[in-house]
């Protein structure tokens, strides 16, 4: 256990990814992109000192990046190819307004739907739960397939990209 001023530190290869809506929970070989960052605005009034002040703007949140290897489709195991549907999902949305079926739960759906909520869990050396990070009003923007090469051995990785509108680290 790795421990600095007698606090356990969390090593960043235990974790698990979670989506509302029924979608997971998957083992990603990584994720990465969350960040936040607040926009500085300078202030300054006449009767100020010769520096302005800063205070926080608005805030933006990252891309986050998730990659796995890709799995073989098994009969009788749902969840496996849900994060395809939900890319698909998205892509389907008519934004002017038709409603296309959920490709995941089936029923009619809207650009409301389309956003879910990922919650990342990082676990502790002895297999509990340690921390965990929630990103609301996801959607996935981008799939990408990794390369198809007859001599490699290499694992074929899946790539989803998803956009946020907040992370919030819940524990």
């Amino acid at each position: 256990m790795a421990k600095a001023h007698g606090v356990e530190i969390l090593k960043n290869y235990r974790f698990q990814v979670s989506i509302s809506g029924g979608i997971g929970p998957f083992k990603f070989s990584t994720v990465s992109g969350l960040s936040a960052e607040s926009e500085i605005i300078e202030y300054r009034s006449g009767q100020d000192a010769a520096y302005p002040s800063k205070i926080p703007g608005q805030a933006s949140f990252g891309d986050v990046t998730m990659e796995r290897g890709v799995h073989i489709a098994v009969p009788g195991i749902t969840g496996l190819n849900g994060l395809i549907a939900w890319r698909k999902h998205v892509k389907d949305v008519d934004l002017i307004g038709n409603s296309p079926v959920d490709t995941i739960t089936g029923q009619t759906s809207d650009t409301n739907t389309v956003r879910r909520t990922i919650m990342l869990l990082v676990y502790s050396e002895d297999d509990v739960g340690a921390a965990s990070y929630t990103l609301y009003n996801c959607w996935p923007s981008a799939l990408e397939i990794g390369d198809l090469d007859a001599g490699s051995s290499e694992v074929l990785i899946e790539t989803f990209t998803v956009v946020t509108e907040r992370i919030r680290r819940t524990s």
